[in-house]
């Protein structure tokens, strides 16, 4: 897609994420009701698409330190983010997403 993307609060980027190779997946940002989450699905999960974020792995990486990428749900307001702490740092667990370098 052509154009310019910039990623909407509350998402903070730390580090770029991977690039297409072998055992890897695209990582797409979509919207629901105002809210921003991440798929691996083009689709969105049947929501808005917004952007690709980049790529990751679908499989921990035998010579290198991954660590799940998890989706989470706030319990207190249902927003939806991402972690990457097995309990969601307490919240509301949605599944693992991938894995991405540690």
């Amino acid at each position: 897609m052509a154009g310019t993307s910039t990623r909407p609060a509350p998402h903070h980027d730390q580090e770029a994420l991977g690039y297409a190779a072998p055992g890897t997946t695209p990582l797409y940002l979509c919207q629901v009701r105002g809210d921003h989450f991440s798929s691996t699905d083009v689709n969105c999960e049947g929501q808005q698409y917004v952007t690709l974020l980049g790529w990751i792995h679908t499989s921990p990486q035998p010579r290198v330190a991954t660590v799940q990428l998890q989706r989470c749900l706030r319990n207190e307001n249902r927003q939806i983010f991402d972690s990457i702490q097995a309990n969601c740092e307490g919240q509301i667990h949605g599944g693992v997403l991938g894995y991405t370098l540690a």
